[in-house]
């Protein structure tokens, strides 16, 4: 099952997620590989992750966020997120991941930083 959608804008590779709670393991293993296939087989060098979906997440799926942003690092692939809710937003903060990521309000604004 799909729970990604990708799209190319400019030169940008921008990630819609389907879902709006990612709960279960299962789920979240689809996702992640879904990502992984991404950082593995992408041949552009930005890619922006958008989250205006999703309201509810795990922790093992930070981990899988963080996991592609690692693998993305790799294959020096710039990643940014846009649209987080401000529960996903305050999730990232109590954690310090909004340090680790690039995040911006919306979707233009992350683009445009990609310069």
């Amino acid at each position: 099952m799909t729970t990604l959608l990708s799209q190319i804008s400019k030169d940008v590779l921008i990630i819609d997620f389907q879902e709006t709670k990612i709960l279960d393991q299962e789920m979240v293993d689809s996702i992640g590989a879904e990502l992984q296939q991404l950082a593995e087989d992408s041949d552009v060098s930005k890619i922006l992750l958008d989250l205006n979906r999703i309201e509810l997440m795990t922790s093992a799926m930070i981990g899988q966020l963080v996991s592609f942003n690692k693998k993305c690092g790799e294959r020096d692939i710039a990643v940014k997120m846009c649209n987080l809710t401000s529960e996903i937003k305050n999730l990232f903060k109590i954690t310090k991941l909004d340090t680790i990521f690039n995040i911006y309000p919306n979707r233009e604004d992350a683009i445009y930083a990609f310069g």
